[in-house]
């Protein structure tokens, strides 16, 4: 899953920590600070947060009281944790993920990127839970009921054709599934016949109709 990181916010952020720059006298030459920028917007754009972050800190040592910069390094840090949930999930590790969202959250607040991670992690973690409900059903119309739930949630990651995949080889299994069901009814129906019958002439016969029914296709 591609989580959507807050790189825009950023880069406007970093631009109006130059505006409050401008005009303090620097501890060091011009040149090391728009070295650094520089430097920021590049690991920006290559999306290496870690990079970024340690540039910001370095910047921050010039300019201390600037509060832009300040903002700028939290967003940085939340960047960060969305990379390592991403990574998480790649690992199969969605705990690890979630929790990594959470720090981000923590960290800056719920912005709508962060809280639209969080999101798709539940989201997640539902058809997790339906898939391993998919993978051992007790009854057809249980598993079809599921199937249905997890064809819904699987929508938000149109993305990933994983998912329409176990969705598909599970329709088979449904089929199988649904027959046998009916096999049984079948026979139970034709057992009850044979008990019947030597009791009631009529009773037999409104069961063989019955049956007659429910072999139809």
């Amino acid at each position: 899953m591609k989580m959507k990181p807050l790189i825009f916010p950023t880069v406007s952020l970093l631009a109006a920590a130059l505006l409050c720059a401008c005009g303090k006298p620097a501890p060091e030459p011009p040149r090391v600070r728009t070295e650094l920028i520089l430097e920021i917007f590049d690991s920006l754009q290559r999306k290496d947060h870690k990079n970024a972050l340690a540039k910001i800190e370095r910047l921050k040592q010039l300019d201390p009281t600037n509060v832009f910069l300040s903002e700028f390094e939290h967003i940085e840090r939340a960047n960060i944790r969305i990379q390592e949930a991403e990574q998480a999930l790649l690992r199969n590790d969605r705990k690890q993920a979630e929790l990594a969202i959470r720090d981000a959250i923590r960290v800056i607040g719920p912005l709508p990127p962060l809280v639209a991670a969080a999101n798709e992690i539940a989201a997640l973690e539902e058809l997790e839970v339906l898939a391993e409900k998919i993978a051992a059903p007790s009854t057809s119309a249980e598993l079809r009921q599921n199937l249905d739930r997890f064809n819904a949630g699987i929508r938000k990651f149109p993305q990933n054709p994983v998912f329409a995949e176990f969705s598909k080889k599970r329709l088979p299994v449904l089929r199988k599934l649904k027959e046998r069901e009916d096999q049984i009814t079948l026979n139970d129906l034709a057992l009850d016949m044979r008990l019947y019958a030597q009791k009631d002439k009529s009773l037999w016969n409104t069961m063989e109709s019955q049956k007659k029914i429910e072999q139809k296709p």
